[in-house]
C-alpha cells in the first residue's frame, strides 16, 4: 500500500504504536511510508517509472519554461498534455470541481414557473437526506427523544401515510465516496455510540457529518417510524433513484404525489423519467422560499429537451462528475438548446450497451462545441489555438496564463465522458461496472481517473522524478 488515505489512519496508528512498545523514545523510528495522506495529497500524485511522485504544479511549470529550449520542443507539443496530474479544467486542488447544482432549478423555473405549495390531498414521498437536516435537535435530549421528534415532524407536516426513503451506507464501491469525503471535511464529529437512552453530546451538523453516526441514527429512526405506522425504505446506496421510482409507482396508481426534497438531482430525475400526465410534484422546502414544481408542466415546457436533461445535468457537474471551469449549467443548457445537431450526438448517453469509443467520440464533440472550436476537430489542436489566442505571439509557456481555462485533453475528456455515461445509466436504472467507466479502485474505495494519458512529456517527467 504505497499511498495511504485517512481511511487507514486507525490501522496505521495501531501498527505504529505496536512498533514503539518496549523501546525508549530515542530508539523509536517511524517509516515515512506509514504517513497518512489525505485525499488532496493523492490528487497531486503521479506514477513515474513505477514510483508514486508528489507533483508541485508551480515547480512543474517552472521546469517547462526553463527547459523548453533545451528540449528543442515546440510549444504545441507541451500543450498536447494537461501539464498537471489532474486536468485543471475538471479538477481543483482536492478532487473533481463542484458547482452550484441548484442552478439547474433556476433554469427550469424560466421554462415553467413554480408555486409555493403542493396541492392538497397529496401523498408525500420524503427524501430522508433532507429530513435528517430539517428537524431541530433540542438539547439536552437522548437519541430516543431525537427519534420521537422526527416522527412527530413527519406526522405533523406530511401525515402518517408518507413514505420516508433513506440513503444506504453499505456500498463501499459507491462513486459518491469522494463527494461524501469532501462534505465530511466541512463539519464532522468522531464516531459516537448511538443508543436510545444515551444523551446527545454534539451538534446535529457535526453528528450528521460523520457517515457512521448517520447510518446508526437512521437504523434507530427507521424502527421508531415503522412503530408509528410510517412506511420507511432504505436504498443500498444513494436513494435518489429509489425515491423517484417509488414516487412514479405510487402516482401511476392514480394518486397525487409530492416528493419532498432539496436535492436537484431528484428534480432532474423526475423530469426525465416520470411518464407524461402523471400527477407528480416536487416540493422544495425552504425557510423563506418554499417551491413546488409540477413535473408534468415542466416536461411540457421543456419539450424534447427533457430527453437529454440527464446528460446536461451530469456533463455540467453533479455529485459524481466534474463541473467544468467557468462553464456553468446555464452556459451548457444554452449551448444544447441552440445546437440541435449536438443534441442528436449526445443522445447516445441515454442508450444502453454503448462502447467506450462511442461515448468518447460524443463527449469530444460536446467539448469542441462548448469551447467554440469552429472547424477544429481535435481537442489538442484546440488547446493550442486558444492558448495562442490568449497570449498573442509569445513563443514560450507563460506562467501567468490560467491553464484552467483551456479545454481538457482528449484523454481527460474521455474519462469525464465515461463517468457521465455511467451516471446517466445509473439514473436510468441500469447497472454497469464503474471501473469500466472512468473510475479506479484505490484500497476500499473508487476514485475518478483524471486521464488515460501521461500529463507531461516523458523527457520532462524524468526530470521531476
Amino acid at each position: 500500500m504505497s499511498m495511504l488515505t485517512v481511511d487507514y489512519a486507525l490501522e496505521i496508528g495501531k501498527d505504529s504504536i505496536k512498533s514503539m512498545i518496549g523501546k525508549s523514545f530515542t530508539d523509536v523510528k517511524l517509516k515515512r511510508s506509514s504517513k497518512v495522506k489525505p485525499l488532496s495529497a493523492m490528487s497531486n500524485v503521479a506514477l513515474i517509472g513505477g514510483d508514486e511522485v508528489q507533483i508541485n504544479n508551480e515547480l512543474l511549470m517552472s521546469r517547462i519554461m526553463s527547459l523548453q529550449d533545451r528540449f528543442n520542443t515546440p510549444l504545441s507539443t507541451f500543450l498536447e498534455y494537461e501539464l498537471s496530474p489532474r486536468p485543471l479544467s475538471l479538477f481543483d486542488e482536492v478532487c473533481m470541481r463542484k458547482n452550484d447544482k441548484s442552478a439547474i432549478e433556476k433554469l427550469i423555473q424560466k421554462f415553467a414557473p413554480c408555486t409555493s405549495n403542493p396541492p392538497e390531498n397529496c401523498r408525500f414521498i420524503i427524501d430522508g437526506g433532507y429530513l435528517m437536516h430539517a428537524v431541530n435537535w433540542q438539547r439536552p435530549a437522548t437519541y430516543n427523544d431525537i427519534c420521537n421528534a422526527y416522527v412527530e415532524y413527519v406526522k405533523h407536516h406530511y401525515g402518517e401515510d408518507s413514505i420516508v426513503i433513506f440513503d444506504g451506507y453499505n456500498d463501499s464501491q459507491s462513486t459518491k465516496y469522494v463527494e461524501q469525503q469532501r462534505r465530511s471535511t466541512k463539519k464532522s464529529s468522531s464516531n459516537i455510540t448511538v443508543k436510545s437512552d444515551y444523551l446527545v453530546t454534539t451538534t446535529k451538523e457535526n453528528f450528521l457529518g460523520n457517515i457512521q453516526n448517520k447510518a446508526a441514527l437512521i437504523l434507530m429512526l427507521a424502527t421508531h417510524m415503522q412503530k408509528a405506522g410510517i412506511c420507511v425504505l432504505q436504498s443500498f446506496g444513494d436513494a435518489d433513484v429509489l425515491i423517484v421510482k417509488t414516487a412514479i409507482d405510487v402516482a401511476i396508481q392514480g394518486n397525487v404525489v409530492s416528493v419532498v426534497a432539496t436535492d436537484t438531482d431528484i428534480l432532474v430525475l423526475l423530469i426525465a423519467l416520470a411518464p407524461s400526465g402523471t400527477s407528480l410534484f416536487m416540493a422544495i422546502p425552504s425557510y423563506n422560499n418554499s417551491r413546488c414544481h409540477s413535473i408534468t408542466n415542466v416536461q411540457n415546457q421543456l419539450g424534447p429537451f427533457k430527453e437529454i436533461i440527464l446528460f446536461a445535468h451530469a456533463i455540467s457537474g453533479c455529485d459524481t462528475t466534474s463541473a467544468i471551469f467557468r462553464k456553468g449549467k446555464n452556459i451548457i443548457f444554452q449551448l444544447l438548446q441552440k445546437n440541435p445537431s449536438l443534441v442528436e450526438k449526445v443522445k447516445v448517453f441515454n442508450e444502453p450497451n454503448c462502447t467506450q469509443n462511442e461515448i468518447a467520440n460524443a463527449g469530444e464533440s460536446f467539448f469542441l462545441a462548448l469551447y467554440s472550436a469552429g472547424e477544429c476537430k481535435d481537442l489538442s489542436k484546440l488547446r493550442i489555438i486558444l492558448y495562442k489566442k490568449s497570449i498573442g505571439n509569445k513563443k514560450d509557456i507563460s506562467d501567468k496564463f490560467d491553464f484552467r481555462s483551456l479545454p481538457p485533453t482528449s484523454g481527460a475528456a474521455k474519462q469525464h465522458s465515461l463517468r457521465v455515461y455511467y451516471q446517466v445509466q445509473q439514473w436510468m436504472g441500469r447497472s454497469l461496472n464503474p471501473t469500466d467507466w472512468g473510475w479506479t479502485q484505490k484500497g476500499n474505495h473508487l476514485l475518478p481517473i483524471p486521464s488515460e494519458c501521461p500529463f507531461a512529456p516523458m523527457n520532462l517527467l524524468k526530470l521531476i522524478r
